[in-house]
């Protein structure tokens, strides 16, 4: 965080929150008299007349006019959205969310709003509490069509998640959405791409079916007894290495592909099609153990 400047935090629209200024018609114009300047000009910032706060007034504390006109101009967007690590926790009181909860490890937020909403936030945090609101931020891509245009309703270019649940499944559409999407890097998403989510879905959901089918064997045991057997055990603890890595390091995408790369091939192709074969009690054992 450098090079912080002020910015003008009003706006000049029909929706917000009313800037908290009032003026006072008397006062203003006294000023306004006394400084030469014409009636019916904006006064000085210095001059007086001007109230600021937090109730509406009832008259102006300086002269007891009630003439008082609140300024016609709202806050902007960024100013209201920049409290909401604080506020959503209850400041300004002390409450016990506060406390717990700020600040919080990571923030999940697109690119085009890091100066507009992530940098105003960091500055209201220390402004406000001496800390910031997160100490980490995950920069995730925006979704747009194969074309490579944002996806908008007013484009009429989106892609309806309830029509692809429908179609394809939830879990591949969820899947879908983390193996296609690195981190601060755009996502180009078509209806087609949900095939593979589903196609990954139905290969787990199928070898899970064999592995219920078997007959409950006596003494089943998850014990390695071969080479095979070793050999899965070694790629399922390189797969727990590789995706705990990735997930620490908010690499998403990378542990959902390390979980395919293991699941259809190493699993399913090899070690699976290998215990169809022998039909060991080991290979059962290690089969349930590994899925």
């Amino acid at each position: 965080m450098e090079n912080i400047q002020d910015w003008c935090i009003s706006r000049q629209i029909w929706w917000g929150h009313r800037i908290p200024v009032w003026y006072c018609g008397r006062c203003v114009v006294d000023a306004a008299v006394k400084t030469g300047l014409q009636r019916g000009r904006p006064a000085p910032k210095s001059a007086d007349g001007v109230i600021v706060a937090r109730v509406a007034p009832k008259s102006c504390p300086a002269c007891g006019s009630e003439d008082l006109r609140q300024d016609e101009d709202v806050l902007d967007t960024w100013f209201s959205s920049w409290l909401w690590p604080l506020s959503t926790l209850g400041w300004p009181k002390k409450t016990r969310d506060l406390d717990q909860f700020y600040p919080t490890s990571t923030l999940v937020t697109a690119q085009e709003i890091i100066f507009f909403w992530v940098a105003r936030m960091i500055m209201a945090g220390y402004f406000c509490l001496k800390k910031p609101p997160f100490t980490k931020v995950y920069i995730h891509g925006t979704v747009r069509d194969i074309t490579g245009k944002k996806m908008s309703k007013s484009l009429g270019n989106i892609i309806d998640p309830l029509e692809i649940i429908k179609e394809y499944g939830t879990d591949a559409l969820r899947y879908t959405l983390v193996t296609a999407t690195a981190i601060g890097q755009d996502l180009f998403l078509s209806e087609e791409r949900f095939a593979a989510g589903r196609n990954f879905a139905n290969k787990l959901w199928n070898a899970t079916r064999f592995l219920l089918a078997q007959e409950p064997k006596a003494g089943l045991t998850g014990k390695p007894k071969t080479i095979p057997d070793r050999w899965i055990l070694s790629r399922l603890q390189a797969t727990i290495k590789r995706v705990t890595s990735s997930l620490d390091q908010l690499l998403f995408n990378d542990a959902a592909n390390a979980l395919y790369d293991f699941l259809w091939h190493d699993f399913c192709d090899w070690y699976l099609e290998m215990a169809k074969l022998q039909e060991q009690r080991a290979s059962l054992g290690l089969l349930a153990h590994v899925l």
